[in-house]
């Protein structure tokens, strides 16, 4: 099964150590015996060393970092491990109702424990949302790998 969005990702910042692009929706992070078109193959076409520092699920859009150095992918994932690096999603009915946002850290939880808890957060808020939910990742927040300042990247929504 391939990808079913041709939509090329958005540049957002791009530095020698690291780059950040907003993910189309339906477009998997990494390759896989699924989906051999992904975000990395097509960054890596433009970068070649590019790396993806936090997976986001096939179905989530938004910002999304990649490291072009295996110290710079170090770094940021040890900051997604302790919290530094943060995520920050929406949830959206089409067409583009907001129903909830949720901050957290890169590294947990997985995508598909983070659409529950999103889903249980938006019925709770506004009961049971209409039509189908779509996540994004409106915003990054990290520490540089080598200048340690503080970052963050927005990626409005596009629905």
């Amino acid at each position: 099964m391939q990808n079913i969005n041709n939509a090329a990702p958005q540049l957002l910042y791009m530095d020698a150590k690291f780059i950040v692009v907003s993910k189309p929706h339906n477009l998997a992070c990494s390759p896989s015996t699924e989906h051999t078109d992904c975000l990395l193959s097509r960054m890596q076409e433009l970068f070649e060393d590019a790396q993806i520092v936090h997976e986001v699920a096939f179905e989530c859009s938004g910002a999304t970092v990649l490291a072009l150095d295996n110290t710079a992918r170090l770094t940021l994932a040890e900051q997604a491990e302790d919290g530094r690096f943060s995520v920050h999603y929406q949830a959206l009915t089409e067409p583009g109702h907001q129903i909830a946002c949720l901050q957290q850290p890169a590294a947990q939880p997985a995508p598909k424990q983070l659409t529950s808890q999103i889903i249980a957060r938006a019925k709770s808020e506004e009961g049971q949302p209409d039509g189908r939910l779509l996540l994004h990742i409106n915003r990054v927040e990290l520490q540089h790998p080598v200048t340690r300042l503080k970052m963050a990247f927005d990626a409005p929504c596009g629905f």
